[in-house]
């Protein structure tokens, strides 16, 4: 009988003489994360490029990949932000014309039977659409968040 003990499959073998490529890898992805997520903490509380950068060099980066690490984080909320405010203002103007055409059916229809006779209320239009206005404007008010950063990092 063999009295070595086998090596898991999980973990690779090891001379002992350093860390392995895979957990080399790991850490590394562990870091990004965290200064991706340190800059993108330190920008929402308001703190300056400079001390988001100063934030990251703690994390153990040199001061140019922190540097990178915020302009990274500021370019995706600031392209994010872009592509909230335009799909808000598209659905904003969807909503208002629908709104609009709702109140332009019933005035039109109402003039039309003011000898007498029938008219349409377009009130589900009217509604629709102004609840998919006022929703679109709240959509164009949203920023990235810290998940979204990392999913989109794939970190």
């Amino acid at each position: 009988m063999d009295d070595k003990k086998p090596v898991p499959q999980s973990q690779p073998a090891s001379d002992g003489g350093g860390p392995t490529p895979g957990d080399t890898a790991a850490r590394d992805r562990m870091l990004a994360r965290k200064a991706y997520v340190e800059a993108f903490q330190a920008l929402r509380r308001g703190a300056s490029v400079g001390d988001a950068a100063s934030q990251v060099t703690a994390l153990g980066l040199d001061p140019a990949s922190a540097a990178s690490v915020v302009a990274n984080v500021q370019r995706f909320k600031r392209e994010l932000a872009a592509a909230y405010r335009a799909a808000g203002l598209k659905a904003a103007g969807l909503g208002t014309l629908w709104c609009v055409g709702g109140i332009l059916v019933t005035a039109l229809t109402y003039a039309a039977a003011s000898g007498g006779g029938t008219y349409v209320v377009a009130w589900g239009a009217v509604v629709f659409g102004a609840l998919q206005a006022v929703r679109g404007l709240l959509h164009t008010m949203r920023s990235a968040t810290q998940e979204q950063l990392i999913q989109a990092l794939s970190l």
